[in-house]
């Protein structure tokens, strides 16, 4: 697959994505809403709790479920943005130019 120039990490679920996000300083995180475990929410939550004020990860959500309702769900638990699946290449594109850190810090 390709990564569109980024070097990527995937959990297996939301806890072990909890769980790499302390670990690991990532730039950019896209977070499916519904993994074993612990779902994207619970998980945006959880890493949010932990960051405090010491910073803040742009969290993506990817998702299936694309309803208005929806979106605002994700923004409730600390997603930053939205990604609707399937995921389309451009689609992926342009969520990484608009949260890559050389894109937020222009």
């Amino acid at each position: 697959m390709h990564n569109l120039g980024c070097r990527v990490d995937v959990a297996a679920n939301g806890q072990e994505g909890v769980d790499m996000s302390g670990k690991f300083a990532y730039d950019l995180v896209f977070m499916d809403s519904q993994m074993p475990v612990m779902d994207g929410f619970a998980a945006t939550e959880a890493i949010r709790e932990r960051e405090g004020a010491s910073g803040h990860v742009p969290i993506l959500a990817m998702t299936a479920n694309v309803m208005a309702r929806d979106r605002e769900r994700c923004i409730e638990a600390g997603m930053d943005d939205f990604v609707g699946k399937p995921v389309s290449p451009v689609a992926l594109s342009e969520a990484l130019d608009r949260w890559r850190p050389e894109a937020v810090d222009a």
